[in-house]
């Protein structure tokens, strides 16, 4: 009897052993997967392998991937998943993977995905918002919880002001509206202009920078009105009141929808002014909605579409391939700027403050349009005017 009783308890001992050692072989090695919700998606670019060889780091992103901004943010989300096929793919020390939060292009909306984002530990650093708006709502935020917040496309002051975890991949709007002033003052020759800009923080800031510039040259604005960006369609009664004067040049801010209504209704009305916008409106979608009444149009932007770079026909044909659209200013500031961080990543491994200290300041980097650099979050690169013709994009020679 004690002889039965010592064998069972050898194969009970047996079992608990086997059973905590199948345990131990089923464990997760670290955290590197994420759930999803309605708001959120994941991509890594690559199944990353079982082997354990590499670490996956994580990054978030925001942008609007639902509502009337969602071209933009599809924009974001493709620069960013080339990106991370490339480093995944690549030969990188660690894999990368990005949460997508879409935001709707709503600042209450961006604030409560950032405050998601920041009470997860793995996340090394989000990029978006699209919108300036946004990314200023976003902002404290991250700099509370000291992570870093890389907007491609945050053009307004206040952004990189909020504190020293702000990045933007996008040219200051006192920058961009001075050398706009210029080109259209000193390359172009027109002497009168006029506005109709969305009423929004990018919008009131390219007035007041174009304006102040212009004016300095000798140039005169003539009148700067403003409509709520996404809902105004009926534009006639703002343009009607240009008829009489017929400036040299009329300034357009806002969406791509925005923009093409108002260039329909205004050749409708026979105004002949030489049509100017940024690039936020710059895209295959505007040629398609306006059609002829855009040629001629140009664009002051960050974006040449016939800049010799091989890196920039390689983003080109995987930008095509995944969308079936040209690429625009919002993607390729998106993917210069992820470029960025993973080089830095690279350099300094995944430690919040050592990336801040690295991407905030910087002398060099090779990107898509030459070389850029950094001073306290504000990049500084290219700046380039592009015209309509023959319902394409192309640089504009002076």
């Amino acid at each position: 009897m004690k002889r039965l009783s010592s064998v069972f308890v050898v194969c009970l001992a047996l079992c608990i052993l086997c059973t905590l050692f199948g345990a131990c072989q089923n464990a997760p090695a670290g955290n590197s997967s994420s759930t999803s919700s309605p708001s959120q998606t994941t991509s890594s670019g690559s199944t990353p392998s079982s082997s354990g060889e590499k670490e996956t780091y994580h990054v978030a992103m925001i942008a609007p991937l639902s509502g009337s901004s969602m071209q933009y943010g599809e924009s974001l989300r493709t620069a960013m998943e080339i990106k991370l096929e490339e480093v995944n793919n690549g030969d990188y020390s660690f894999l990368l993977a990005c949460d997508f939060y879409d935001d709707k292009n709503e600042a209450t909306e961006a604030v409560t995905l950032a405050n998601k984002i920041v009470a997860q530990s793995d996340i090394l650093a989000c990029f978006g918002p699209f919108s300036s708006t946004c990314a200023i709502a976003a902002g404290p935020v991250f700099q509370k919880a000291g992570m870093l917040l890389c907007s491609p496309t945050s053009s307004h002051e206040d952004f990189t002001s909020i504190g020293d975890y702000m990045v933007r991949g996008s040219t200051l709007q006192e920058t961009m509206q001075y050398f706009t002033a210029k080109f259209v003052y000193e390359d172009l020759g027109l002497q009168t202009a006029a506005f109709l800009a969305g009423n929004d923080d990018v919008g009131n800031a390219i007035i007041q920078y174009f304006s102040q510039t212009f004016e300095e040259l000798g140039g005169e604005v003539l009148s700067a009105d403003t409509y709520v960006k996404g809902s105004t369609k009926d534009f006639t009664p703002m343009l009607s009141k240009l008829t009489a004067n017929q400036p040299e040049l009329l300034y357009l801010y806002g969406t791509y929808g925005d923009v093409a209504s108002i260039i329909t209704q205004a050749r409708q009305l026979d105004i002949r002014s030489q049509l100017l916008s940024n690039g936020g409106a710059m895209t295959q979608e505007l040629l398609q909605i306006a059609g002829e009444d855009a040629e001629g149009m140009i664009f002051y932007t960050t974006y040449d579409p016939n800049y010799p770079n091989p890196a920039l026909e390689a983003f080109k044909e995987a930008f095509e391939a995944k969308t079936g659209r040209s690429i625009d200013s919002h993607a390729t500031s998106t993917y210069d700027l992820i470029s960025i961080f993973v080089e830095k990543l690279s350099e300094v491994g995944p430690d919040r403050e050592k990336l801040k200290t690295a991407m905030r300041n910087f002398d060099s980097y090779e990107g898509l349009f030459g070389t850029y650099s950094m001073e306290n979050g504000d990049i500084t690169g290219g700046h380039f005017p592009v015209i309509v013709e023959n319902g394409q994009f192309v640089s504009y020679s002076v």
